[in-house]
């Protein structure tokens, strides 16, 4: 028997569209279970993308797993060309640390052509 406070994927699927809008904020179309993808998914929370098949407005949805049967969720609007598969690439990877931003910034500085750039890397 699984944790209560854990999400597997059609228990996600079930909770998030219990609660996800039914109509697009934008155009006024009927969202469908298909147009949900699940970006990120652990047994505290998950984060979804709401994709409209429409007019392409997007939602990410992030929604805390269930305490004592209660579904706690947040929308917000989402402005990006970042697919579902790269958030999740992404989100994996070990935070930047701010001297390797500023290492690269002082690198850049130096950089007056292609080939330069290409030396860096």
């Amino acid at each position: 028997m699984q944790p209560q406070n854990s999400f597997n994927p059609q228990n996600l699927i079930q909770h998030i569209s219990s609660i996800m809008p039914q109509y697009c904020d934008k155009c006024g179309a009927r969202h469908d279970n298909k147009d949900l993808e699940i970006v990120f998914n652990s047994n505290s929370k998950a984060v979804c993308k709401l994709n409209c098949p429409n007019c392409g407005n997007s939602y990410m949805i992030h929604v805390n797993s269930p305490a004592e049967g209660m579904v706690a969720a947040k929308r917000s609007e989402y402005k990006s060309e970042i697919t579902a598969q790269e958030i999740t690439k992404f989100s994996n990877i070990k935070e930047i640390d701010s001297n390797e931003v500023i290492d690269v910034f002082n690198s850049l500085k130096s950089v007056s052509s292609i080939d330069d750039f290409n030396n860096l890397f």
